[in-house]
């Protein structure tokens, strides 16, 4: 078996993102197992992808095609397919089958990540936002209009 038919794929979940390594190459020959990993991945977990490619070695054209499409089809879902860690080589490569303005590429998962929730929009809210605690003044008064406030819980 050549460096080209070798691809070692591994799938995990983080904050609400399906994480797929992939080690190798991906051509032709091993497209189809990248394809499939990301399209059950957005069917069975929603379209928030993330691809570590910072152990693939080679990207052909049809490679950069599956990435494309499906890059694509998680956008229509709402969701967005993320590239990380890309090495110097595969960069160059990413930008010459026109994927560096196509789809969002990090350095870092932990990038990949703190820009999805910049996306989401909970980048925005503070941590101890998630322990606050509706409370009211006055729990035996019946008004509608009375005073609701936030406390933080404990």
């Amino acid at each position: 078996m050549t460096d080209e038919h070798k691809l070692y794929l591994a799938r995990q979940h983080r904050a609400g993102h399906t994480v797929v390594t992939a080690i190798g190459a991906i051509t032709l020959q091993t497209v189809m197992r990248v394809r499939s990993m990301l399209l059950e991945a957005l069917a069975r977990h929603g379209p928030r992808l993330i691809l570590d490619i910072s152990g693939v070695d080679h990207l052909d054209p049809v490679g950069a095609d599956a990435l494309r499409r499906t890059g694509e089809r998680a956008k229509l879902l709402g969701g967005q397919l993320q590239l990380v860690g890309p090495s110097p080589e595969l960069t160059s490569q990413l930008r010459t089958h026109g994927l560096t303005w196509q789809l969002a590429i990090h350095n870092t998962l932990t990038g990949a990540l703190a820009t999805a929730r910049e996306r989401d929009g909970e980048a925005t809210a503070p941590d101890w936002l998630d322990q606050l605690q509706p409370t009211i003044d006055d729990p035996t008064h019946d008004h509608p209009h009375r005073d609701v406030r936030f406390s933080r819980g404990v």
